[in-house]
């Protein structure tokens, strides 16, 4: 998947081309924030028009297991916006303190970025305790997507983490899906590139669903043009773009 930061972006949706009942996303626009935004879980400020869509069918889960993906972004932050239909929502059960290399085993999402360098961003929300969590993993190089380290982004205070991330989540009304808002300082997954409109970097979106020890269900999506394969999704360097 490619990331291109957009200047604007005109339409309301831009709707997943689908393969059989599955979307097939080969790209996403980050649009110039509005606004300043304030991280609380509400979208209310956002930019929406870049947003795609993820499920694995559309025709049985989109209801249930899907993901409406938006990102905007200003000189200093990336913004990602999602809201999640999830049957049991914000249930991971993997405390950040003690087991924060296994948020992937239940509810969350890991972006798969890479820009001057790789990084694996695993960021969820413990059920438990009420914090929020992102893992960062770093790659050896831009070839090794393992390797090169890994931190810890604690919570603060409130929706406040360490390195000077922010991450919300807010439960729909309904209980049948939630609103995940971050907010990720460039600093924290690039060295020395800056980004502007017009841009782009390469960014995989593998959502994950449970509340148990292992996720229930999973869907990566935005693929390079000529990939195909979603399998081991976190070591295909080049299934997240070129």
């Amino acid at each position: 998947m490619k990331c291109v930061l957009a200047a604007i972006v005109s339409g309301s949706f831009l709707a997943a081309v689908a393969v059989g009942q599955q979307t097939d996303n080969r790209g996403i626009h980050a649009v110039p924030a509005p606004k300043k935004v304030v991280i609380d879980g509400k979208l209310d400020e956002w930019d929406l028009s870049g947003r795609i869509l993820i499920c694995y069918d559309l025709a049985s889960l989109r209801d249930v297991y899907s993901g409406e993906v938006a990102m905007m972004y200003d000189d200093e932050n990336l913004y990602v916006g999602i809201h999640w239909k999830d049957p049991v929502p914000m249930g991971n059960s993997h405390h950040p303190r003690f087991m924060s290399q296994r948020g992937w085993a239940g509810d969350c999402v890991q972006l798969r970025l890479r820009t001057d360098r790789i990084t694996h961003a695993t960021m969820w929300y413990h059920a438990e305790s009420g914090e929020p969590m992102i893992n960062l993993d770093y790659g050896k190089s831009m070839t090794e997507p393992f390797g090169g380290g890994s931190t810890n982004l604690f919570r603060v205070e409130g929706w406040k983490l360490m390195g000077g991330a922010e991450m919300a989540f807010l439960k729909d009304a309904d209980g049948r899906g939630y609103v995940q808002e971050i907010k990720l300082p460039w600093r924290l997954f690039t060295v020395e590139r800056k980004y502007r409109a017009g841009d782009s970097f390469q960014c995989g979106i593998e959502l994950l669903w449970g509340e148990g020890d292992w996720p229930v269900h999973r869907y990566a999506d935005n693929l390079d043009e000529s990939a195909n394969n979603r399998e081991f999704f976190w070591t295909a360097v080049n299934a997240w773009g070129k």
